[in-house]
C-alpha cells in the first residue's frame, strides 16, 4: 500500500495513456507483437472483435458488470475486476481472446481504460506493469 503504490499505478497510467496516443496519432491501437486494436463501440462487430468491461450483443465480452442479468464472465476467468479478468484471460490464452484482433468498450472508467490497455499494450509491456494493471 501506500504512495510507492499510487506513483507505480500513475506511472502506468501514464505509459497506457502514451502509448494509446502515439498509437491513435498512427490511426491505429494495435496490431504490432499481438496486440489488439481498439475500435469504437458503434462501429464494433464480428467474431474478431472482443468487448471488455461492458457487454454488446453478438461480442463475446469479458466483464464484471451483470449484463441482461447474468455474468458475463468468460467461462473460467478469476478477478474482480474487468482488468483483472482480461488480465487472466491473456495469460490463460483463454478461448474468449482467441481469434480477437479488435477490442472495443462503451465507456472509459479506469477498469475500462485498464482492460483495454491490457490488450493494446505490446505483450512484453503489459507483461512488466501486469501487477500494477491489476492493482
Amino acid at each position: 500500500g501506500g504512495a510507492g503504490e499510487a506513483v507505480g499505478a500513475a506511472a502506468v497510467g501514464l505509459l497506457a495513456g502514451a502509448a494509446l496516443w502515439r498509437a491513435r496519432q498512427r490511426r491505429q491501437f494495435g496490431p504490432f507483437g499481438g496486440a489488439l486494436v481498439f475500435v469504437p463501440f458503434e462501429t464494433a462487430a464480428g467474431d474478431a472483435v472482443v468487448a471488455v468491461d461492458c457487454a454488446k450483443e453478438g461480442l463475446t465480452s469479458i466483464t464484471h458488470h451483470r449484463c441482461s442479468g447474468r455474468k458475463q464472465k468468460a467461462g473460467g476467468l478469476v478477478g474482480d475486476s474487468s482488468t483483472e479478468l482480461v488480465l487472466d484471460a491473456i495469460a490463460a490464452n483463454h478461448q474468449a481472446l482467441r481469434g480477437k484482433r479488435l477490442v472495443t468498450c462503451n465507456h472509459f472508467d479506469i477498469d475500462a481504460f485498464l482492460s483495454v490497455a491490457a490488450l493494446a499494450l505490446q505483450p512484453a509491456t503489459r507483461e512488466r506493469q501486469r501487477a500494477l494493471l491489476a492493482e
